[in-house]
């Protein structure tokens, strides 16, 4: 005997209650259906809104990472010696920057 189907209105709010994007990514490979849920517009919108993407820090002269207790400082300690090249310049005025150990950005 078959399974009723879910209706997608309680698909939408087990999903929204995940807490981030790579978690729901995962859930919407798991069937068809979950996809076709995940990727309707309204629910991307309603989870945009509940779920922010992370701070990773402010561009002054330079880039300042969030640090704890922010929720986005293990996010933005990924990026602590990286090399980053600064998108929206190009020939002369593309700069090269290197993130220090106290997590500043100079460029």
């Amino acid at each position: 005997m078959a399974q009723p189907a879910i209706p997608d209105e309680l698909l939408e709010e087990i999903f929204i209650r995940l807490p981030t994007a790579a978690d729901l990514a995962r859930a919407s490979a798991a069937c068809v259906s979950f996809r076709r849920v995940i990727t309707g517009h309204p629910f991307l919108r309603r989870f945009r809104t509940l779920h922010p993407p992370p701070l990773l820090g402010i561009v002054g002269g330079s880039l300042i990472l969030a640090k704890p207790p922010h929720p986005s400082a293990a996010a933005a300690a990924t990026f602590a010696d990286a090399d980053i090249l600064l998108g929206g310049f190009s020939g002369r005025h593309a700069a090269r920057a290197r993130c220090t150990k106290d997590g500043v950005l100079r460029c």
